[in-house]
C-alpha cells in the first residue's frame, strides 16, 4: 500500500489492512494499492474475490501504471480502476535501474507541498502515464 498524508508510524507489514485503513481515514490520509495487478488477476487470487472487492471499495486510487509490471498487468489495473471508478496513479517501482522513470503520475494542479499532494490525490486530479510506449 502506498500511503500519503499519514505522519505517524503505521507499523509496516505488521498492521492489519483494516487498521491501516482506519488510521488513514482518521488522519485524512490517502491509500493506494501498488502494483495490485502485477500478474493479471493477482488481487482476487491472493485475497479472494470478496476481500479484493472490499479493498477496492475502501481505497482512494489504484496504481495503474507501474514500471515493474508488464503492459498486461497495467492494463488489468486500469480495468480494475475503471470497474471501481477510481483514479489511477503511476510509479517507477524502481527495484532495478532500467525501471526508473518508466511510469509516473501526471497532476493537473501544481504540487508544492505534502498537503497539496494529498489534496490533489483526494480530488482525483491526476492520472498514471508511461514515459515511453510499453509495447515499443
Amino acid at each position: 500500500m502506498l500511503v500519503f498524508g499519514l505522519y505517524e508510524d503505521a507499523g509496516g507489514w505488521k498492521v492489519p489492512l483494516e487498521e491501516l485503513l482506519e488510521r488513514c481515514r482518521s488522519a485524512g490520509a490517502v491509500i493506494v494499492p501498488a502494483h495490485c495487478c502485477r500478474v493479471t488477476g493477482e488481487l482476487a487470487r491472493v485475497h479472494g474475490p470478496e476481500r479484493a472487492d472490499w479493498l477496492m471499495r475502501n481505497v482512494d486510487a489504484v496504481e495503474t501504471h507501474n514500471g515493474g509490471c508488464t503492459p498486461q498487468g497495467n492494463s488489468a489495473a486500469l480495468e480494475l480502476a475503471r470497474r471501481f471508478d477510481l483514479p489511477g496513479t503511476g510509479g517507477s517501482d524502481s527495484h532495478h535501474e532500467f525501471q526508473i522513470g518508466r511510469c509516473y503520475t501526471v497532476f493537473k494542479d501544481s504540487i508544492d507541498s505534502d498537503e497539496a499532494l494529498v489534496a490533489a490525490l483526494k480530488a482525483g486530479r491526476y492520472h498514471g502515464a508511461y514515459s515511453v510506449d510499453p509495447t515499443a
